[in-house]
């Protein structure tokens, strides 16, 4: 998530960013299934993963606001 983050904004082209940041949140999807993976096997405390997974919804909202940036931009020229 963080490399597609990074790599999204150092490409020069609104388009290319957008679709750096769409990969990133999709990304913070599989990172949210992944601690229920490990609260399900016993491996995290649910208290943790609930608040590392409202990271992730977080990320994911804020990417959002850059995908829709980026694609605004792009659109405008």
């Amino acid at each position: 998530m963080v490399l597609n983050i990074a790599e999204g904004a150092n490409r020069g082209h609104h388009k290319d960013k957008a679709s750096r940041f769409v990969i990133a949140r999709g990304e913070c999807g599989e990172c949210a299934c992944a601690l229920d993976l490990l609260c399900v096997c016993g491996l995290a405390f649910a208290a943790k993963v609930e608040s590392l997974k409202e990271t992730a919804r977080r990320v994911a909202s804020m990417l959002t606001g850059l995908i829709r940036r980026e694609r605004r931009l792009a659109e405008s020229g």
